[in-house]
């Protein structure tokens, strides 16, 4: 996922868009390493970058880690993180039917249940390791 107007407290617009699209053009196919990954603080979010460099620059931390900006703070994040969350179980239940997919099943499960970025993982296969 890629914000397009905030990142924790500062307003990014489509920014980040236009970064990710070049990053991923010169990346060669797209493909992130995992050595520049770490779960994501909320972990419906999967992965945060631990560094990303486009074009020679340095993205700052705190756009890559909005959890590590001083003005909003572990316990804001926490607080939004526990509002998306919370959105997302809500409206997922309805697609908890019998005819739903048996993956599709366990992946809502998981949030249900607060999962884990490792948990998510062994449900979705990867060639990213």
């Amino acid at each position: 996922m890629i914000p397009n107007q905030h990142i924790g407290v500062y307003e990014v617009g489509f920014a980040p868009e236009w970064v990710a699209r070049e990053y991923l053009a010169f990346s060669g196919g797209g493909k992130i390493k995992a050595r520049h990954l770490q779960p994501a603080r909320c972990s419906i979010l999967g992965y945060s970058m631990k560094d990303l460099k486009v074009d020679g620059q340095y993205i700052r931390q705190t756009f890559l880690q909005p959890e590590t900006q001083s003005q909003l703070s572990i316990e804001g994040y926490d607080k939004g993180a526990k509002i998306l969350v919370d959105f997302f179980k809500k409206e997922l239940m309805q697609f908890m039917t019998d005819e739903l997919d048996p993956r599709g099943r366990a992946i809502i499960q998981c949030l249900l249940d607060d999962g884990t970025v490792e948990d998510y993982e062994r449900l979705l296969p990867s060639d990213n390791k």
